[in-house]
């Protein structure tokens, strides 16, 4: 999805306790595309320099349910960086 080591080791580091805390054996996870999430929360950078590349992660996990069947999510080609970047990952968990 585009992000870096740090980035990956970070987003675990939140969401993983997370996780665990909330008990369920197995999750249904889903990444948004970018351009929903767009849709949905549109980015304004107020600064003197303009990004060359913006990275949005946003993930929706919930508990599965005993039967659960998903299809694989077919993810989009990993975003290049290019100079000044800017990266945004979060999620939601919903019981």
């Amino acid at each position: 999805l585009g992000l870096n080591e740090q980035e990956i080791n970070d987003f675990n580091e939140y969401w993983i306790p997370r996780f665990e805390t909330e008990g369920a054996d197995q999750y249904k996870i889903m990444f948004l595309p970018q351009h929903q999430f767009e849709v949905l929360a549109p980015l304004t950078i107020v600064g003197d320099e303009t990004p060359e590349s913006i990275i949005r992660v946003m993930m929706y996990a919930q508990p599965a349910q005993n039967g659960d069947v998903l299809p694989e999510q077919i993810l989009p080609i990993t975003p290049t960086r290019n100079g000044f970047t800017v990266v945004e990952w979060g999620g939601a968990m919903f019981n």
